[in-house]
């Protein structure tokens, strides 16, 4: 599949509101597509990269409210 396709489906999968996972080697491209694909479409990305993140940062941060403990989620994860 082209670089090009895949932004193609990749915005198709946005719109439908389906989640997308890029697996494969460091440096072949995969941030850089998805990306293209939001700023063809004029939406915010987040680029998460889970080896650079802490468990946490994923699962969120407990916090304490009247009905007991919740986990808060990161703010880069509320847009």
């Amino acid at each position: 599949m082209t670089s090009t396709s895949l932004v193609t489906v990749l915005r198709a999968a946005g719109r439908a509101g389906v989640a997308v996972c890029l697996w494969g080697d460091p440096g072949i491209g995969k941030s850089a597509l998805i990306q293209a694909a939001a700023a063809a479409d004029d939406v915010p990305c987040e680029i998460v990269i889970g080896s650079l993140r802490e468990p946490s940062d994923f699962a969120g941060l407990p916090v304490v409210t009247d009905e007991g403990v919740r986990l808060e989620p990161p703010s880069w994860a509320k847009r």
